[in-house]
């Protein structure tokens, strides 16, 4: 197979990928880039965790948008780490 079909077959796969094909260099535009997650605005109910060597340790629920805030809000409430603390949605199973 002569090089310059191949090239030129491997130009009409980029180019109908949608991808502009310029001599030298190949740009596509990022398919995979990350979009904004969607986080509701309506508090859930979190149960948090104290993270231990041994089974997790139940300290309480939290209203919160977000595992995160949950989380902040926590250590907050019942004076830990924020690092040792897990968040899980109510309903879910525990650790």
């Amino acid at each position: 197979m002569n090089i310059e079909v191949a090239q030129s077959a491997a130009l009409f796969v980029f180019a109908t990928a949608g991808c502009n094909v310029l001599p030298g260099a190949l740009r596509c535009d990022d398919r995979m880039t990350k979009r904004p997650r969607v986080v509701a605005s309506n508090q859930v109910t979190w149960d948090i965790y104290q993270a231990r060597h041994t089974r997790a340790k139940w300290i309480g629920d939290v209203e919160a948008a977000s595992a995160e805030e949950a989380i902040s809000l926590a250590a907050k409430e019942f004076k830990q780490d924020p690092k040792r603390l897990i968040a899980l949605r109510r309903g879910l199973p525990p650790l």
